[in-house]
């Protein structure tokens, strides 16, 4: 069988033979020309019952069969080296799970003769993990579970559903969860449930039961899906706590002393009983417990603006996606403040404390830094300005994380410190009140800078055509304190507390009409049409701005076409009346003026009928999730520049850093780009090399 594929056929069939794995020997159309002994053992074919016919016909499953044929071309189109996974149907119908190693055989002409699939039997091992995966969903929780296969036959349950239903292991292994059923509900209610497992992967509710002995209870129950690698669901996981006894009347009272009779979470004093308690578990179990504190800075304006329904209404929303967030942890959650919120994170392996903590602290961020709400039947995002505080418990030295009143303090100093930070979030520790002091430190050595304005630089990031070539320039501001610079991050924030910021903005335009009339000289002003200034709330704002602007427009009548006056959504968020008029008296002067951070705020779209700008910048949080292949981040784009093209004004996206969002900008037909593919910011010298070389070329400047 084999002596056409070697010189020396009796050693290969030898090899073949011995070898554990199971080989197969086909040909360029699939059909099988040899099995080894292996293969022979494990599939119980004997070789005359397959050689000569399609490998993936009777002994692969229908529904992998396509995918098996397109594998095989696959490999002879490409002739690398393959290794895939995929069953095979023994002789009694068994289905086993193999992993090939696929390689084709070549003649001196390199001409395929052979390709030969080396299987090995993962089986066992794929059950094996399938059974871990399970057990350790069970384990994850202590409220009551129930696990289900694919086709809704519970396979498991734990002591805790046993406690509360009545139904022992034998009582339910094999049958349905229907067994429980009510009667209460009707067909929609379940009709809705499955959908949100078919669109979610999830459900939670509250839904009545019946218990063993017949009578009825109500519980909150969450379902979870669980996939394969191909997206197949294979088990349903089901846990629930039984809240009867909070909804009956006797309890009522109790509740309510305990909990926050708002959104049902702790209140303050239970909160604290709680951690109390949880503080003085850890100091045993040798794990990490963690705090956060939780502050949604924009309540209080929401509250304002939308009344106070509306906001019971976001921050239920929000508790719920929170638990969603928290439904792998032990945990719980209290109200500390009208807008803060407690959350308890238990039994954490030491070695995973910080982690842990950062990741979920990202999850909140993420989860309410751009939070979807229904406002008028139209949804929009919100920032709720997330503050995060975070603690570790119990500390290895002090003795202040032992107590429950003070760790939650700790935890509010966090999450007012995580006010300068972009990530929105901070630990407590010891260094923190040092690092409050660096806080005032810099920004005293910032004022004494603003004093004499001669530890700062300006520098340019360049935006780019399609084509590469440069058409304006963003200018951005830098410390050089000591010799190191200082992030802007850093400082800008120090000084949008006083009117330094407004000094600072002055300076940075004074600085840019400087270089401008350098840029003139040189004869590069035609190589840098535009020049994009941030100016801030408080500079925009500021009684003076007018005059400062018409000063400046005596001296150099042309700036006004060069300079673009950049301003974000908090400009006039707050006073939209205000800035509309302060916008005009700008534009009166012949100053163009551009939107940056555009989509991030919650009023993006009803102030285009109130504004007229000249620009939009598209935020770089949109451009950077163009590289996870997401739909969404797509359509906002392609919605902003469509948005753009009716009302006339240019688009720059911002944060470009791939070829990736490169090229999906281009595809939505965005004109300008700004980001680290074509530039980093440069110093003003870099930038004359930049526009000379362009001068001299003539030609696209290519990407940094």
């Amino acid at each position: 069988m084999l002596q056409s594929i070697c010189q020396n056929p009796q050693l290969v069939e030898t090899v073949l033979h011995t070898v554990d794995s199971l080989v197969i020997v086909l040909d360029q159309d699939g059909i099988v020309r040899a099995m080894n002994a292996a293969a022979v053992a494990f599939t119980h074919y004997d070789p005359e019952e397959v050689v000569g016919r399609y490998h993936w016909s009777d002994f692969v499953p229908v529904n992998e069969q396509d995918k098996v044929e397109s594998l095989f071309k696959n490999l002879l189109k490409k002739r690398t080296v393959q290794n895939v996974e995929h069953h095979w149907i023994t002789k009694e119908g068994r289905p086993l799970l193999l992993k090939w190693h696929n390689a084709v055989i070549t003649d001196a002409h390199d001409k395929i003769n052979y390709v030969i699939a080396t299987g090995v039997n993962i089986t066992d091992q794929a059950l094996l993990e399938e059974e871990l995966r399970i057990s350790r969903k069970v384990v994850e929780t202590g409220d009551p579970v129930l696990i289900t296969d694919a086709n809704l036959r519970i396979i498991r349950i734990n002591e805790a559903f046993s406690r509360v239903t009545g139904y022992s292991e034998a009582d339910v292994l094999g049958k349905t969860p229907r067994i429980l059923s009510s009667g209460v509900h009707d067909q929609a209610f379940y009709a809705h449930m499955w959908q949100s497992l078919s669109t979610n992967g999830n459900w939670a509710g509250e839904i009545t039961n019946r218990h063993k002995s017949g009578h009825h209870f109500t519980e909150y129950m969450r379902i979870a899906a669980l996939h394969d690698n191909d997206g197949q669901v294979t088990h349903y996981v089901s846990s629930f706590i039984d809240i009867s006894a909070a909804k009956a009347n006797e309890q009522k009272l109790r509740f309510l002393a305990r909990f926050d009779s708002q959104t049902g979470i702790a209140n303050r004093d239970y909160f604290t009983q709680k951690l109390r308690q949880s503080i003085q578990t850890h100091q045993h179990n040798r794990q990490k417990g963690l705090l956060f504190y939780l502050r949604l800075g924009f309540l209080e304006k929401m509250e304002a603006h939308y009344g106070n329904a509306f906001v019971d209404t976001v921050i239920l929303k929000v508790l719920h996606d929170l638990e969603h967030t928290l439904s792998g942890y032990q945990y719980f959650l209290g109200r500390v403040t009208g807008s803060g919120f407690g959350i308890c994170v238990q039994n954490v392996p030491r070695t995973a404390g910080l982690k842990t903590a950062t990741h979920l602290a990202l999850e909140m961020v993420e989860l309410t830094k751009h939070y979807p709400l229904a406002i008028d039947e139209e949804e929009e995002r919100f920032n709720l300005y997330p503050e995060i505080g975070i603690c570790t418990f119990p500390g290895a030295n002090d003795a202040s994380l032992l107590d429950a009143e003070a760790l939650i303090h700790h935890a509010l100093v966090a999450s007012q410190k995580s006010r300068d930070k972009q990530e929105c979030y901070e630990f407590y520790s010891n260094a923190l009140q040092r690092a409050v002091d660096e806080s005032h430190q810099l920004e005293v050595a910032l004022n004494h800078a603003i004093q004499k304005l001669d530890e700062f630089e300006l520098h340019h990031q360049p935006q780019f055509d399609a084509q590469g070539r440069v058409t304006g320039g963003e200018a951005l501001i830098r410390w050089k304190h000591n010799g190191i610079l200082v992030p802007p991050g850093l400082f800008i924030p120090l000084a949008e507390k006083t009117d330094d910021i407004i000094t600072i903005n002055r300076w940075v335009f004074k600085q840019a009409v400087a270089q401008l009339h350098t840029l003139d000289k040189s004869g590069l002003l035609k190589q840098y049409p535009s020049l994009s200034i941030n100016f801030s709330p408080k500079c925009i704002m500021a009684a003076d701005l007018v005059t400062f602007l018409q000063n400046e427009l005596e001296q150099t009548p042309w700036i006004a076409q060069r300079i673009k006056l950049e301003v974000t959504e908090s400009s006039f968020i707050h006073d939209i009346d205000a800035f509309k008029q302060r916008l005009a008296e700008i534009k009166a002067l012949g100053f163009k003026v551009s939107i940056d951070d555009f989509g991030t705020g919650y009023s993006s779209l009803s102030y285009l009928t109130e504004l007229e700008f000249d620009e939009i910048k598209i935020d770089k949080s949109f451009v950077s999730k163009l590289s996870k292949q997401c739909e969404r981040p797509c359509r906002v784009i392609k919605s902003i520049i469509s948005i753009a093209k009716a009302l006339n004004v240019n688009v720059v996206a911002e944060g470009v850093e791939t070829p990736v969002q490169l090229e999906a900008l281009k595809a939505l037909e965005c004109a300008h780009f700004q980001g680290f593919l074509f530039s980093k910011p440069l110093p003003f010298p870099a930038l004359i090399g930049l526009l000379t070389d362009n001068q001299r070329s003539a030609a696209p400047i290519g990407t940094a």
